[in-house]
């Protein structure tokens, strides 16, 4: 009886404290406004891409394959072809980016979506 009883403790506590995803902006909503309007590579952007993808895709990174996002021609050339939205978004059929990390908050994406439809400005 004293088994069973520690079993179904046991058990409780896993089912109840197992592993999911959390996203901050699926918690407690958006913190601050999302400003879309005045986009600038030089400063959001370039922010963005440090911050999440400059580890595998800087400069003397060897991941990434290949692709080096501190050089803005491969960031506009991916961004004008539609791979960066779509690995940033997790598109269906494109590798999920940042790769092995949490997909970027809404408005990182808007942010970047909002440069690419101003056309990738080198601003």
């Amino acid at each position: 009886m004293k088994t069973k009883l520690i079993s179904l403790i046991s058990l409780s506590v896993l089912l109840l404290t197992s592993c999911y995803y959390d996203n901050a902006e699926d918690l407690y909503g958006q913190l601050a406004p999302c400003d879309t309007a005045n986009v600038r590579y030089s400063v959001q952007v370039v922010n963005i891409l440090s911050q999440n993808c400059y580890r595998c895709h800087g400069g003397n990174a060897i991941d990434g394959a290949g692709v080096k996002l501190q050089d803005v021609k491969v960031v506009q050339s991916n961004a004008l072809s539609g791979t960066l939205l779509s690995v940033l978004k997790h598109a269906p059929g494109y590798v999920q980016m940042p790769k092995n990390a949490t997909k970027l908050s809404n408005c990182d994406i808007a942010i970047i979506e909002a440069w690419i439809k101003r056309g990738a400005p080198e601003n």
